[in-house]
């Protein structure tokens, strides 16, 4: 069923490509100036979200979302592990976690004012060595 919602995920975000309001949102981007697209539903787990992150070189545009129900736009960057950066709290997931843990701990502490820019979470997996920056876009606008 997972894989099935998936690749209605998929459709509906490459559907909607050829649409000039709907692609300028997608700004990240990756080696060779390509603007990569991943899509994850809530329940994915952040491995499968970050192995597909790692290949798509660390840099991409993150579709979340589940099919019938709005798509949420973030922009997924590397970023270093370094535990001593000032005025930084990070946003410990461990592999097991879903894609909604994830957001749902971020948006959790950038409530709170944790970061400098309340929209933009640091992330990292703990002895796995992921760590990055991942930033709300917004809403995804649906096709015209």
């Amino acid at each position: 069923m997972r894989d099935d919602d998936r690749a209605a995920l998929h459709r509906l975000v490459f559907e909607q490509l050829p649409n000039p309001r709907f692609r300028e949102m997608f700004t990240v981007t990756g080696v060779g100036g390509m603007r990569p697209i991943l899509v994850a539903l809530l329940s994915d787990s952040v491995d499968r979200l970050f192995g597909e992150w790692r290949a798509a070189g660390s840099a991409a545009n993150l579709v979340v979302g589940e099919p019938d129900k709005e798509l949420t736009l973030y922009s997924l960057l590397s970023t270093t592990d370094d535990d001593s950066a000032p005025n930084v709290e990070w946003v410990n997931v461990d592999s097991a976690s879903t894609v909604s843990d994830l957001l749902g701990r971020a948006l959790t502490r950038g409530q709170r004012g944790v970061f400098q820019e309340w929209l933009t979470y640091m992330f990292k997996v703990p002895g796995s060595g992921d760590a990055g920056v991942l930033r709300l876009v917004g809403p995804l606008p649906t096709a015209a």
